[in-house]
């Protein structure tokens, strides 16, 4: 755990490894399950697509981006194998 002071105030800063994983959302089944599977993790996840970055969480903001593309997740745990487990189906690499 890295603390740092600010304001005269103690904050506490966990530090975590972020995993990359390219994925492929094929069809709107795709995004459904990924959506799905975000929600039971209780840590942030990101979805990119060239500059635009969305909550995998949010599935308004998914249907945002360019499905047409691979896109990138950014996963902020070290603890993420279930999560991966359940989008094996749209893992790319």
């Amino acid at each position: 755990m890295l603390q740092f002071f600010q304001n005269q105030t103690l904050h506490s800063l966990e530090v975590f490894k972020v995993k990359t994983v390219v994925v492929k959302l094929s069809k709107i089944n795709d995004v459904k399950d990924l959506v799905n599977a975000a929600h039971l993790c209780d840590y942030d996840i990101d979805i990119i697509s060239g500059k635009y970055i969305a909550d995998a969480k949010s599935i308004m903001g998914i249907f945002g981006l360019d499905l047409n593309s691979e896109l990138t997740l950014q996963i902020y745990s070290d603890t993420c194998d279930d999560f991966l487990d359940q989008i094996k189906n749209i893992i790319v690499r």
